[in-house]
């Protein structure tokens, strides 16, 4: 379901003020039901009549916008269900869980029917701008799966830390190095060492989301995006004995062997 008519509501604009301030713009979940839209939905503190609460399942960032998915569906569903209004809910710091935004399909609503008829999912989705907003962060349900889109992109941002990883590994190979002109330990083997003489930039920075070229990432900083990226590769394994991902993505040189029906293997 998608945002037509979405409307970021009073308290949502408030919210969005309050981050734009410094504060956190946190999104907490989904909520969905059948109400009639009342004459203006700006002013709006909670759906008109909420039957169910969706988590979220994956949010992202880019280009100065938030998008916000969840995913619902009929498993368990004893009656059916029919979806007008959706609404997207934050975390305000001073008021609590707040109705950040909100959209309604009028007289075209979408039907789930009882589980056990048929299988059928809807994709919530809401696009939010957050333009000069530096903190954004949403609040992601465990239970909730991956598409394959998602992971594939999972796959290559972790095969993207690597590849920097073994590049700053080339970088500091290639750096010549001085040496010292003290004998320290009187073992006749003068100790090698990194100036700025030798063209190397000694600024250091434990970030590994820093953008800048002008710092050196410090042991802290490539293991931190080695551990990120091998928990990465470690939950995309575990699939099959959780469920809860419905992809497995393996990547080598050769060719593809064994496996089982719906894995994705990415051959370089």
């Amino acid at each position: 379901m998608g945002q037509n008519n979405l409307q970021i509501t009073d308290k949502g604009v408030a919210l969005k003020q309050k981050a734009q301030a410094g504060a956190t713009l946190s999104f907490t979940r989904f909520g969905v039901g059948d109400g009639i839209a009342p004459a203006s939905m700006t002013g709006m503190t909670a759906l008109v009549n909420e039957l169910k609460s969706i988590p979220i399942s994956s949010a992202k960032i880019e280009d100065g916008e938030s998008t916000i998915t969840a995913i619902l569906n009929n498993s368990g569903l004893a009656e059916a269900l029919t979806v007008r209004e959706t609404g997207l809910f934050a975390m305000d710091p001073d008021e609590g869980e707040i109705l950040f935004a909100v959209t309604n399909s009028g007289d075209q609503p979408d039907y789930l029917p009882p589980d056990g008829i048929e299988v059928v999912e809807l994709v919530l989705k809401f696009v939010i701008m957050v333009e000069r907003i530096d903190s954004v962060s949403a609040v992601l349900s465990s239970d909730t799966y991956a598409d394959a889109g998602a992971l594939s992109a999972l796959q290559f941002s972790v095969m993207g830390i690597e590849s920097e990883i073994v590049g700053l590994r080339d970088l500091v190979e290639a750096v010549p190095l001085e040496y010292s002109p003290v004998d320290h330990d009187h073992s006749g083997i003068y100790e090698p060492v990194i100036t700025k003489k030798s063209g190397f930039n000694l600024d250091k920075s434990d970030s590994i989301t820093s953008t800048s070229s002008l710092t050196l990432a410090t042991s802290k900083a490539v293991k931190s995006a080695y551990d990120i990226g091998s928990s990465a590769i470690n939950q995309l394994g575990n699939h099959e004995a959780d469920g809860n991902i419905h992809v497995k993505i393996t990547n080598g040189t050769g060719d593809p062997s064994g496996g089982s029906d719906g894995d994705v293997y990415l051959q370089y």
